[in-house]
């Protein structure tokens, strides 16, 4: 799949790239669970660090989540202490343009004077 679309287009961009994994090219499967193992071993750091209870993918990484998500958590059971990745979910957002949405809540909360408490 990949090989046409380059071959005619002589680039791809992320969007058709995800496409093909979304439509099982495997060279495109293979890209993202990479991209999705390294991610893991990023928040398998963040657990170290702050502990969270819950991490989600969400943007364009939800698109995929199904790809990304068992090299995530194989990086993260890999490379954190299990005594405090075990407390942590891993989750992907059915909400596609959740920073879309974030961002104009704070520019509406700034327009009416208000501020974002995220404590």
């Amino acid at each position: 799949m990949l090989s046409e679309l380059y071959q005619r287009e002589r680039k791809i961009t992320l969007n058709q790239l995800m496409e093909a994994a979304i439509d099982g090219d495997q060279l495109a499967i293979n890209s993202f669970s990479r991209i999705g193992y390294m991610l893991g071993k990023g928040i398998a750091t963040l657990i170290h660090i702050i502990n969270p209870e819950k991490v989600i993918i969400s943007g364009y990484g939800a698109r995929i989540g199904q790809i990304l998500l068992p090299q995530i958590q194989a990086a993260v059971v890999e490379f954190s202490i299990n005594g405090l990745s075990k407390y942590t979910s891993i989750e992907i957002s059915s909400l596609l343009n959740v920073q879309l949405m974030e961002t104009a809540s704070i520019a509406i909360l700034a327009l009416n004077g208000e501020t974002l408490n995220i404590s």
